[in-house]
């Protein structure tokens, strides 16, 4: 008896034991329950098991309506197929393939599933959902039996997500598109990224830039570079120009901003706006160059109009001195030198005006070898002493109709451009010749009589000109030297001057041989206006009796005009302005033959007058003279609209010469 009261005493302990262990699991159950259940609910999660084998949920955690739309009462075994069918799936987030990854899990080949959907509601409200689970294996077979998963709302995590993916997007093609170039470097100025702009100036390809150090494409100084890369980590920002080595080993100019941002990891990096402003700056070179190029023209126009009134008197009193002279006067050699000086002083004004003159070409007829004989001097002086020039002109006159003042343009353009080739000296020939094969132009407004030309050759045996630099030569302010010493104008000038005058230019070149400048124009062919060598000559012809009104405002040439006409049988009257002039003619009973006018005067021009007495008069012959060369275009028009125009300075003999023409008419 009392041995079964001991066993009995030691069984009740057992229990008791076992029993105080069992309490201690639940407790522990039910902390970790909390613990998960808590867990669960501040991740706003909601727990599941799910049966592989039936497809049916055997536990379903609180919060499915929130979740899904459905209640939780509505989760059941039953239930399951038509609540599959009530959540529409939308959705996957990434190149995911559903089906064979849910295949995968079902296989056991997956230790999770973790997926993100999109889901319809049956209220058809559109959430993301994230859907964690772990696979529960069969301890007999050990296939995968069930899935113990969590399903979380995860649509405000999703949509932040999608945001800032379509705005990393929305920079990355601003990044691509941006036409000014942009890199990112490392605190240390290696470029980590670059977009196409930037290659696309640097002519370097991405692969290229990429991990290069940033100062190899500097030209600056490498201590102003590092002292630029300290200052910006410092924080400050810097915008400054910076000569850059392209990858052909050419240089441009790069405008540049320079700061230090911090990226999402914490990683300093230096970011720099690039703007390529290497055109810009040689459009602004090219702008001075242009302004101090029309500076000196308005200041020599002015210059040149008091010059022409000197010349005109100095050369006209020297002419008519000769012509009261006998042969035999001791004077006339002195007069002549005067005249001769005087003649070289016009022709010198001419030549240096002619870099800048914008007028409407005065055709005339003279011999172009003749023309070329009388520049010599000034060439000479020109091209200096260590360069030869020759001269082969044909061995006849080749007559031409041209501008001769913008003539001399073109072939002292080309003169010192050959120069130039010959910073060391050498031979500069210059020919003339009319060729009967003119090589074909493309522009169909020019156009050779029976296929004759006239061609003005210029050959030097300078440096020379590559292909690449033909085919621009003759484009505005294109040029070869180096900046400041040339406008690039003077080619480009000679080229429109031809073509005005119905011709072109071709040009051949081999480096270290020379070049040859081929000046194609049309033969003259006569149109009624007699060619007339520049000499002193009495003539019967040119006499008259005619009234002629002479409006002059300078004395002394005022004078000579009337000493010029007197001796050839005009009767003159004068005036000095516009406003005397008109009250002259008005106040007679007829008009003169001529109106002789200046066409820059105080008080009333020539223009002007013409236009008031042509009311009155208008059958009135007028001539016109001037010692302006940059006269506006609208007064150059009107006043040789009638080839009634002399340019001073002029001598009696062509003075008087016109008017005969012009009264003749």
């Amino acid at each position: 008896m009392e041995r079964n009261n001991e066993k009995l005493e030691q069984e009740i302990k057992r229990l008791r034991k076992q029993l105080k262990q069992l309490k201690e699991e639940k407790s522990e159950l039910q902390r970790r329950h909390k613990i998960y259940h808590d867990a669960i609910e501040n991740a706003q999660g909601v727990p599941y098991l799910l049966n592989l084998e039936k497809m049916t949920y055997e536990f379903f955690g609180e919060g499915c309506y929130e979740l899904i739309g459905i209640p939780n009462d509505r989760i059941n075994p039953e239930n399951y197929k038509k609540l599959v069918k009530d959540i529409q799936v939308i959705g996957y987030a990434g190149p995911v393939d559903a089906k064979e990854y849910s295949q995968l899990f079902k296989e056991g080949k997956l230790e999770g599933y973790n997926i993100d959907l999109k889901i319809r509601t049956p209220q058809g409200v559109e959430k993301w959902l994230s859907d964690d689970s772990v696979p529960i294996f069969d301890e007999k077979t050990g296939k995968v039996v069930k899935s113990l998963g969590v399903l979380q709302d995860i649509t405000k995590r999703k949509n932040q997500e999608l945001a800032v993916t379509a705005l990393e997007q929305r920079y990355r093609l601003l990044f691509e598109l941006s036409p000014t170039g942009i890199i990112l470097e490392d605190e240390n100025g290696f470029i980590v990224e670059v977009n196409p702009a930037i290659c696309q100036s640097l002519k370097r390809t991405r692969e290229e830039l990429i991990g290069m150090d940033a100062r190899e494409l500097s030209l600056d100084p490498v201590a102003k570079v590092e002292d630029n890369i300290r200052r910006i980590l410092a924080g400050e920002e810097l915008h400054h120009m910076e000569p850059t080595r392209m990858k052909d080993g050419t240089a441009c100019m790069m405008e540049l901003h320079e700061t230090c941002i911090e990226l999402p990891d914490g990683t300093r990096h230096i970011l720099v706006i690039a703007n390529d402003i290497t055109e810009r700056i040689q459009l602004e070179n090219q702008l001075r160059h242009s302004q101090r190029m029309e500076a000196v023209g308005r200041m020599a126009g002015g210059v040149a109009h008091d010059f022409n009134n000197l010349l005109t008197v100095i050369r006209g009193y020297c002419e008519l001195a000769l012509l009261n002279m006998a042969e035999n006067d001791p004077n006339v050699k002195r007069i002549s030198l005067i005249n001769e000086a005087g003649r070289r002083a016009e022709a010198m004004t001419q030549q240096l005006l002619a870099f800048s003159r914008r007028q409407v070409l005065k055709m005339e007829v003279f011999d172009l070898n003749d023309r070329l004989r009388d520049l010599t001097t000034l060439l000479d002086r020109l091209i200096g002493e260590n360069i030869n020039l020759k001269l082969n002109l044909s061995s006849s006159p080749i007559l031409i109709k041209a501008d001769a003042g913008q003539l001399d343009q073109v072939i002292m353009n080309m003169v010192i451009n050959a120069r130039d080739a010959m910073p060391e000296g050498g031979t500069l020939i210059i020919a003339t010749n009319i060729v009967t094969k003119v090589p074909e132009v493309e522009d169909e407004h020019i156009k050779f009589e029976e296929e004759q030309a006239i061609c003005l050759s210029i050959t030097d045996n300078g440096c020379g000109m590559d292909a690449e630099v033909q085919k621009h030569i003759f484009e505005p302010f294109f040029t070869t030297r180096e900046p400041g010493e040339g406008t690039g104008l003077g080619l480009s000038t000679a080229y429109g001057i031809v073509k005005q005058s119905g011709g072109f230019i071709n040009v051949s070149s081999e480096i270290n041989i020379g070049t040859t400048f081929d000046i194609y124009l049309p033969v003259y062919i006569d149109d009624g206006i007699e060619y007339i060598a520049d000499h002193i000559a009495m003539s019967a012809e040119i006499s008259g009796n005619e009234e002629i009104v002479v409006v002059e405002d300078e004395l002394e040439v005022r004078d000579i005009i009337y000493e010029s006409l007197l001796r050839y049988g005009y009767q003159v009257k004068i005036a000095r302005d516009g406003i005397e002039a008109y009250k002259t003619i008005c106040g007679g009973n007829n008009p003169p033959d001529l109106l002789l006018t200046d066409v820059v005067m105080p008080r009333m021009g020539g223009v002007e007058l013409v236009s008031k007495l042509k009311v009155k008069f208008p059958g009135l012959r007028v001539m016109y003279i001037s010692g302006y060369t940059n006269l506006p275009t609208s007064i150059q028009k009107e006043i040789m609209t009638h080839d009634n125009y002399l340019q001073k300075p002029f001598t009696p003999i062509k003075l008087v010469q016109k008017v005969r023409e012009i009264l003749d008419r």
